[in-house]
């Protein structure tokens, strides 16, 4: 009878045995991701500095088997200005912000939370900043560009 060949962990099961050690607080995330940001935007807007004017589109989603990971992605180039509504509507679950680059220099255009935070922020607008809210009540009217 053959020896009996030991089950490889899923990723599941890595994540709760990772979990269960320390906990890392949102103000312990938020300092690393914020730096790495910059830095992701900056690359983006090098890598494509060869075009005059263009979009980066950035996404942003909680990983749900870990605690407190955030990933994010810079979708660039973008040449044409993107519709906020058709985001949405294609990376619903997602945090995005919408950049403007002209000439190397960028110009933050929106940003729209995913549907985690929606509800939250819109009801304690004064908690928030208030350019989001601003534009979250944009696009609630359908009047964001």
């Amino acid at each position: 009878m053959a020896e009996k060949e030991k089950k490889k962990k899923t990723v599941g099961e890595h994540a709760l045995e990772i979990d269960k050690g320390h906990r890392q607080e949102v103000g312990e995330t938020l300092p690393g991701m914020l730096e790495n940001y910059s830095k992701n935007l900056q690359e983006a807007i090098d890598t494509h500095s060869d075009i005059k004017e263009f979009y980066i589109i950035v996404l942003r989603k909680k990983e749900p088997l870990f605690q407190n990971v955030i990933r994010q992605w810079m979708v660039a180039p973008r040449i044409t200005r993107p519709s906020p509504y058709q985001l949405k509507n294609d990376y619903n679950l997602y945090d995005i912000d919408l950049w403007l680059v002209k000439n190397g220099d960028p110009f933050h255009q929106w940003s729209l939370p995913g549907p985690e935070s929606w509800d939250t922020i819109i009801n304690n607008p004064d908690s928030n900043d208030p350019d989001l809210v601003k534009w979250m009540k944009l696009f609630q009217k359908k009047e964001l560009s």
